[in-house]
C-alpha cells in the first residue's frame, strides 16, 4: 500500500527497480537512474531525470571537480583462455554467476568485481 501524495507514493513511479535504475546498453559510459526524491537533513529534494557518465575523482589534477572515468578492470584469464568465442561466453557467465551469489569457491571474482562507492550530495542553488 502507498500512503500518500508525493510522486514516490505512486506506483507507476518506478520500474520495479530501486531508484528506477536502469540499463543503457546503447552507450557504455551512461548509467541510468530514474526521477528521484530524497530528505537530506531534513529538506527535500526532487530531480529530473538522472543519467550520469561512471566516473570518479580525478587521481591527478587540482582543478575543481575534475574527474576521470573510472578503471575497467582486467578480463579474468580463465575467461580469455576458455576458447572459442561461445565457450569464453559461458566462462564469463561463470564469473557473473558466482559474483551474484557471492561464491568465491566458484569463482574468484574479488579482483575482477570492484564496489564502487556512490552517493547523494544536494545543494540549493539561489
Amino acid at each position: 500500500h502507498y500512503d500518500g501524495d508525493a510522486a514516490y507514493d505512486d506506483g507507476t513511479y518506478t520500474n520495479g527497480a530501486v531508484a528506477s535504475i536502469h540499463d543503457h546498453s546503447d552507450n557504455i559510459l551512461i548509467v541510468g537512474i530514474g526521477e528521484i526524491q530524497a530528505v537530506l537533513n531534513g529538506v527535500e529534494f526532487r530531480t529530473r531525470h538522472n543519467d550520469y557518465n561512471l566516473n570518479m575523482p580525478h587521481r591527478n589534477s587540482t582543478d575543481y571537480g575534475a574527474t576521470e572515468p573510472i578503471p575497467y578492470p582486467d578480463v579474468p584469464p580463465e575467461v580469455e583462455n576458455a576458447g572459442d568465442v561461445n565457450a569464453q561466453i559461458l566462462e564469463m557467465q561463470e564469473w557473473f554467476r558466482a559474483f551474484k551469489t557471492q561464491n568465491i569457491s566458484h569463482r574468484d571474482y574479488r579482483d575482477y568485481f570492484k564496489p564502487i562507492l556512490c552517493y547523494l550530495e544536494g545543494t540549493w542553488i539561489l
